[in-house]
């Protein structure tokens, strides 16, 4: 059989044209993974190598007392502690103070204990749940383990039927504790009214036992006396392929069981009269399954909230302030379930400088706002993307929060009580929200310096400044 000489040409261009497809893309996927390998290079220690912990005894005395709420925040509390490196039977002791009775009824509540293996250390960790609380109420407890009993140690139960207070602070994360301390001192001088605090994540430097101890050393009392909101953040993990969160973290929390299934504990929502606050641990999404139930149960607790408030916490930015990162799960996957169903007030840590964005649609800024802040000696470079309506570098700050039925006033202030940021989120006689936005006339402040004093650090940080006056010619104008 003769072929056709056409034929024979067209198979043969086949076959040339299969060769070259199949050269570019044996380049194209060389060039990937290399590209792949000096990046895991690079960012090998970041992303994988831990520092060893350091090997600890727990003492045998009451210790890193915590207050928690439960899912109804008027109702219940939960006091935590770490006691030993052997299970003791445990109680909480409490009572209502009432100022008509001489002699107050204590109530004796049996603690729950859990065995934590650390790297390098073993405890007990109890805790005890107080339900049935009333509001407007003070509470006196002490903790007992053993032969040891802990000091008195009061709380209240506010009425929040009208008001409600609380305090966001992002990353403290003090390698040394010394700043952490005097941060936390000038806040308790202050004699600010607030019902909680709530933390947005990297609390400590590493997970390690000895920055725990530095933790609880600079809030003091407060951890005992003031119910905490945290969520973790990437430095209470174990680095690996598969980041683990320290067991220590969950022991000491006892956070609400009504997260995503294989969740609980670490990311939930708490319940107020005015305000639902949804709290994600934003590091376990990276796997498909992680993602879908953290998706689906943040659609569902937003919708389901029938309080006229929404805020919602995770450590990961949406829209990340630090030069040169993105969160694309955070912001492609969550930012449209935030966006469609109702969230007013984002909070966010781990970028170590300063931003908020309003939304804007249709001409009008509505919520939700996003914020990331901190609080914490270490700084990063930020960016300038036009979308932060307002940025800072350099900066250690705290943000009030203070919701009534038809406002959200939010304040943001460097320590020293100056102040930084300054909105409000108003509900409309129509029901829809709007922002009013008062910090236009604030001075924005870039302390930003970690460049060095070598040749390429001194050009970075010219870059850096000429920047930093493109945003500022940029604000001016549009003001």
């Amino acid at each position: 059989m003769v072929m056709n000489s056409t034929s024979v040409k067209e198979d043969k261009n086949k076959a040339r044209k299969k060769k070259g497809c199949f050269f570019i893309f044996s380049i194209v996927l060389t060039i990937i993974i290399i590209a792949f390998s000096i990046l895991l290079f690079i960012r090998y220690d970041a992303w994988f190598s831990n520092i060893p912990e350091e090997p600890y005894q727990t003492p045998k005395k009451i210790e890193r007392i915590t207050l928690t709420p439960g899912m109804d925040f008027i109702k219940e509390r939960v006091i935590s502690w770490r006691y030993d490196s052997i299970e003791h039977k445990s109680f909480v002791e409490y009572y209502k103070i009432d100022s008509t009775k001489i002699e107050l009824e204590t109530s004796l509540i049996p603690a729950t204990s859990q065995s934590v293996e650390t790297r390098a250390g073993h405890a007990y960790y109890y805790h005890a749940n107080l339900s049935d609380l009333e509001c407007g109420n003070r509470y006196t407890y002490r903790v007992i383990s053993d032969n040891d009993t802990s000091s008195w140690r009061t709380f209240n139960v506010p009425f929040v039927n009208d008001t409600l207070r609380f305090l966001y602070v992002g990353d403290v994360q003090d390698p040394k504790g010394d700043e952490s301390d005097s941060l936390f001192m000038i806040l308790r001088q202050k004699l600010l009214k607030f019902d909680f605090i709530a933390f947005a994540g990297d609390q400590i430097e590493r997970p390690m036992d000895k920055y725990w101890n530095l933790w609880y050393k600079s809030l003091s009392d407060w951890a005992g006396t003031i119910p905490l909101v945290n969520v973790a953040g990437n430095h209470e993990y174990i680095k690996g392929l598969n980041k683990t969160l320290d067991e220590r973290w969950v022991a000491q929390h006892n956070y609400p069981q009504n997260g995503p299934a294989d969740f609980k504990g670490k990311s939930y929502y708490v319940d107020f009269p005015l305000m639902r606050i949804i709290v994600i641990d934003s590091n376990v999404i990276q796997w498909p399954d992680a993602v879908l139930q953290h998706r689906n149960w943040l659609e569902e607790t937003l919708k389901d909230a029938t309080q006229p408030w929404k805020v919602v916490m995770f450590h990961h930015g949406v829209y990340s302030v630090r030069e040169g990162r993105m969160n694309v799960m955070m912001r492609y996957l969550f930012l449209p379930v935030l966006n469609d169903n109702g969230a007013d007030l984002v909070l966010q840590g781990h970028d170590h400088a300063y931003s908020r964005i309003t939304t804007k649609a249709d001409g009008d800024t509505i919520p939700p706002v996003f914020v990331i802040s901190s609080a914490s000696p270490k700084f990063y470079r930020n960016g300038f993307d036009p979308i932060h309506d307002r940025l800072g570098s350099g900066l250690a700050l705290y943000q009030s929060i203070e919701v009534t039925k038809e406002n959200l006033e939010f304040k943001s202030y460097l320590f020293d009580g100056t102040l930084y940021d300054d909105l409000t989120i108003q509900i409309g006689k129509d029901g829809k929200k709007n922002i009013i936005d008062r910090a236009r006339n604030l001075d924005e402040i870039f302390k930003f310096d970690g460049f060095g004093d070598s040749k390429k650090g001194r050009a970075k940080r010219d870059k850096y400044l000429e920047a930093v006056r493109e945003w500022e010619s940029r604000k001016n104008k549009n003001n």
